[in-house]
């Protein structure tokens, strides 16, 4: 009897990074319906951004950092059980 299969690992890009004012993320389609949801933390822990997506198959979502200074930041992105961080630079002129 074959296990359990894994549920397959999301592909995800923020882009572009460094960013000044907007990112797409996006998150490549998935074989089945996740609850989604990401995070921006700054570099000292506090939650800047936060967006729950419900449960979908893929993303393609902009998100706006016209009020994010220069520095530092973590995604955290929830996939079903799942958890991916990702560094994000903002860096305007």
């Amino acid at each position: 009897a074959l296990g359990k299969p894994q549920a397959n690992v999301a592909t995800f890009s923020i882009l572009p990074n460094p960013a000044s004012d907007n990112v797409v993320l996006k998150l490549v389609e998935m074989q089945e319906p996740q609850e989604v949801t990401a995070e921006v933390y700054n570099q000292f822990g506090q939650l800047m951004l936060r967006k729950d997506f419900g449960v979908v198959t893929y993303l393609n979502e902009q998100f706006d950092l016209g009020s994010f200074k220069n520095g530092l930041y973590f995604l955290s992105l929830k996939i079903g059980e799942a958890h991916f961080e990702q560094k994000l630079v903002v860096s305007k002129n």
